[in-house]
């Protein structure tokens, strides 16, 4: 169950805060349990254990998506960590929509929202999102339909 999980996961990180994915699996549990500021502590401290510079920015837009109040300088400091950021979910969620995963999409693209929010895109990849987020629409206008 979700509560042991959350235990036998404190104790991973206990024993080894440098345990990047130990610290996302329990920012997931804590998100799916509606603990937000939870989720967006295990997220930054995940961020802080990743080696890896475009999944340390990951986990800091997750976090960014858990705090708008601290939204600008999470995404500055995933931009900082990968500046390739941008183009790089652009790739994802074009992969997601060619394959039809329409929600996967979704969480890729709010992602880029927050970036684009705080003006981090080149003007060819803000173009490129609100070609994603039309095409979104019309998907699920079809699907209405």
């Amino acid at each position: 169950d979700d509560e042991q999980a959350r235990t036998l996961l404190h104790e991973a990180v206990t024993s080894d805060p440098q345990a990047g994915p130990a610290w996302e699996l329990l920012a997931a549990l804590h998100r799916q349990a509606g603990n937000s500021e939870g989720a967006h502590d295990a997220y930054l401290r995940a961020a802080a254990a990743t080696p890896s510079v475009s999944l340390r920015a990951m986990r800091l837009l997750e976090a960014a998506e858990l705090s708008p109040h601290k939204a600008a300088v999470l995404v500055d400091a995933a931009t900082a960590a990968d500046p390739q950021l941008g183009t790089r979910l652009i790739a994802q969620v074009r992969t997601h929509l060619a394959s039809q995963d329409v929600e996967e999409s979704k969480r890729l693209l709010a992602k880029l929202q927050l970036i684009a929010a705080q003006k981090r895109l080149a003007a060819t990849e803000h173009s490129e999102v609100e070609r994603i987020e039309r095409d979104l629409r019309a998907r699920d206008a079809l699907r209405v339909l």
